[in-house]
């Protein structure tokens, strides 16, 4: 069974990234990507890549452990200065200029 694919401009890509990143994620196709007519880059399920790696003979597990490992100490310092901005509203702080701190005060009160 062949993938489906889809042949997208790069400045489309960009407008619309979590819908075709989905789009293959769901459905398993390809997508083409184009910049001034001509095909620059692909975008495809992680299982192909995973194939491609090992018909090169190379072995992703440890890329892969890495930007796992990469990924969890973001995520982690993502909360930490979660938390910090959050005492700093508490105390009557900014966090960071006028937009920001009003951008995580709204977030606070969970308003759009």
């Amino acid at each position: 069974m062949q993938s489906e694919f889809r042949a997208v401009p790069l400045t489309r890509f960009r407008e619309q990234t979590a819908k075709h990143v989905d789009w293959v994620d769901r459905w398993g196709g390809h997508l083409w990507l184009s910049r001034h007519g001509r095909f620059v880059a692909g975008v495809v399920p992680f299982y192909q890549l995973e194939l491609l790696a090992a018909l090169e003979g190379r072995d992703e597990t440890e890329a892969r452990r890495r930007l796992e490992e990469e990924y969890t100490r973001f995520r982690a310092a993502k909360s930490v200065q979660a938390r910090a901005e959050a005492a700093r509203l508490d105390a009557g702080q900014g966090v960071g200029g006028e937009a920001r701190t009003a951008l995580a005060m709204r977030r606070r009160v969970g308003a759009p």
